[in-house]
């Protein structure tokens, strides 16, 4: 997601959904697509070859498949070829994790570093998700399939009825901004018959996490506060709050929330100069322009927050990594490794 743009303004003044549950029917795993059983033997797509745009079925999911959705169900018939991504969230991040070219994306989102590394040049389309899905766009890519799963609720039932006369549509029965990359990876990955490459992408992500928590050991305990000056708002926002991607990324490097951690949520980030105090911890990591965060420490209620006046904090320079803050802010199978190398130093300097 984009910062400093209107678009990204939208992004994080709606109300996000609180909890991510699977697909309606379905009797295995919380992220496994439902499957309703149709009049005729089911398709499986075992030995289905690699195409331009898939990896090489596994022969583990059988189709037709019923795709549930708050609004309605769709169906998807056979494994699909053609993939379009139709949100500005990482959905494209964590289908590209999976080997699979969509061939309709974000702009934006397919313009970052580790999305252009994982294969988004080959994307055959590109378009604008802002607070509407460009859903005629999305129709000349000509998809049989169109995923929009990391998203909020209220955009994409707009879109839905129009989406659903172009492709099935993926998504869950509770869309929100929060579910997290793992449980996408998996639900993608079951709906694209390639289960076993899902949990692949998971374990080997989640290792480079552990290896990164275990190599730092005082970070073991140590409360931390993320904080993301919002350009285009011009305000601090509050990104590890209690339940969110990041917070629970944290976590697993080893770090506790910040005391104030829960009195945030999606709908409510922003930080007034009186509340400035809430940030503190035992580490703080600020996502801000330096020029900005120069501006800040001639804050008086910035500058005494205890963490800020005893240098216990990490500065992302966005006008350095001007991605790096918002891909803290949302973590995805791509990004989580990119930005592990960028972050974990830092922080390990402040806590020695």
């Amino acid at each position: 997601m984009r910062i400093g743009t209107s678009r990204r303004r939208w992004v994080v003044a709606l109300a996000a959904v609180a909890a991510f549950t699977a697909l309606a029917g379905c009797g295995g795993p919380a992220a496994t697509p439902s499957s309703t059983p149709p009049s005729n033997p089911p398709s499986s797509p075992a030995g289905a070859p690699a195409s331009d745009h898939l990896p090489a079925g596994e022969g583990t999911t059988a189709y037709p498949l019923t795709l549930v959705s708050p609004w309605g169900k769709t169906t998807l018939q056979k494994r699909p070829e053609r993939i379009a991504i139709a949100t500005g969230a990482n959905d494209l991040d964590n289908t590209l994790a999976l080997g699979v070219t969509p061939v309709w994306a974000d702009d934006w989102q397919a313009s970052y570093e580790w999305t252009t590394a994982a294969g988004s040049k080959k994307i055959e389309r590109r378009g604008e998700v802002t607070d509407t899905i460009p859903v005629e766009d999305i129709a000349a890519s000509k998809p049989d399939l169109i995923i929009a799963v990391q998203t909020d609720a209220g955009i994409l039932e707009d879109a839905y009825p129009k989406l659903t006369t172009i492709a099935p549509v993926l998504t869950v029965e509770k869309p929100s901004w929060d579910v997290t990359w793992q449980e996408t990876v998996r639900l993608i990955g079951a709906t694209l018959d390639l289960t076993k490459r899902a949990d692949l992408v998971i374990s080997d992500v989640d290792a480079k996490v552990t290896a990164a928590a275990q190599a730092h050991p005082e970070f073991r305990g140590k409360s931390l506060a993320f904080v993301l000056w919002l350009q285009g708002n011009e305000k601090l926002t509050f990104r590890s709050f209690q339940g969110s991607p990041t917070s629970e990324l944290l976590a697993k490097l080893g770090f506790a929330e910040a005391p104030s951690a829960s009195k945030f949520s999606r709908d409510n980030l922003f930080l007034s100069a009186e509340n400035y105090a809430l940030i503190d911890a035992d580490v703080v990591l600020i996502a801000s322009p330096k020029a900005q965060f120069d501006k800040l420490l001639k804050t008086p209620t910035f500058a005494t927050v205890p963490a800020i006046a005893q240098k216990r904090y990490a500065l992302i320079d966005l006008s350095v990594e001007k991605e790096l803050g918002w891909a803290v802010s949302w973590p995805s199978a791509l990004s989580v490794p990119w930005f592990l190398g960028k972050i974990v130093p830092p922080l390990a300097d402040r806590l020695r």
